[in-house]
């Protein structure tokens, strides 16, 4: 299941072989990871909504989102945009769910330019 799991995050990546070799491998390179911590991380993933303490966020945001990502759809970033006043939204073409794994060096520069705008 994990296995399956990381070729999600980077599916639809024009290097998507390459990148899952290395994924693999940096994931796996301390042996198989605990069961407990993947069903913890799971259980806060279905258990956890925060979507009603959205209004409360006062601070800039930069939501940066993948065309090609299937676990996080481009479009809740269009729908979080129109709840949240600030909010800059970026989203990465030709990348899966993990744009700053396939496409660093562009993660990076959307990144530096979001900090150094400032509030």
């Amino acid at each position: 299941m994990l296995k399956r799991f990381i070729a999600l995050e980077v599916y639809g990546s024009e290097q998507a072989t390459e990148q899952l070799r290395r994924l693999k491998a940096m994931l796996f390179q301390h042996g198989e990871p605990a069961l407990s911590a993947l069903e913890g991380g799971l259980a806060l993933l279905e258990n956890t909504d925060l979507r009603a303490a959205w209004p409360r966020i006062a601070c800039p945001i930069l939501l940066m989102l993948s065309q090609r990502d299937r676990l996080v759809p481009a479009s809740a970033g269009a729908a979080l945009v129109k709840r949240l006043p600030n909010i800059r939204l970026k989203v990465f073409e030709r990348a899966g769910h993990a744009p700053f794994f396939s496409h660093l060096d562009e993660f990076v520069a959307e990144l530096r330019a979001f900090l150094d705008a400032g509030p």
